[in-house]
């Protein structure tokens, strides 16, 4: 399902900071963050979503419920900023598998 707030349906991220990147699909859970989260399909778009900390990411994030396609920003996720948000350790640029919405 296609929609700017929306996870990606497969994404790539280095969430171990082991310099290798991993496949994730929808809203996953990684090694960095203690709340599910994605990137969104519409970036900027998605009024809600977060800038990456990563240098050179572009793509925005959002924390989400992985029983859904759309995310669910948490109630704190204003106060969290800057607090172990994903890829806070790792400067490791992303690649997009798939961001169509065809």
């Amino acid at each position: 399902m296609c929609g700017s707030c929306n996870c990606m349906t497969e994404w790539n991220y280095d969430g171990d900071a082991d310099g290798v990147m991993e496949s994730y699909e929808g809203c996953s859970a990684t090694a960095d963050w203690n709340q599910t989260w994605c990137y969104v399909q519409g970036g900027s778009n998605c009024d809600q979503a977060l800038d990456s900390t990563v240098v050179g990411e572009t793509r925005k994030w959002l924390e989400c419920t992985p029983s859904t396609l759309s995310p669910t920003p948490a109630p704190d996720i204003e106060s969290a900023s800057g607090v172990g948000e994903p890829t806070m350790t790792a400067a490791i640029f992303a690649i997009i598998l798939s961001t169509a919405c065809a």
